[in-house]
């Protein structure tokens, strides 16, 4: 995320809780750099 910092980007965390993007696990300092997440109702009610 970064590199990011440098661009006019939104930062997006997309489904956090699906099995092939995990970001539960992630610290909540590196979260809090996301601008947004994008959720549907398969990731609520995992």
């Amino acid at each position: 995320m970064d590199w990011a910092d440098e661009y006019n980007v939104l930062r997006i965390g997309a489904h956090p809780f699906h099995m092939s993007t995990p970001l539960h696990h992630l610290d909540d300092d590196i979260l809090t750099r996301l601008d947004v997440f994008d959720m549907n109702g398969k990731d609520l009610y995992v």
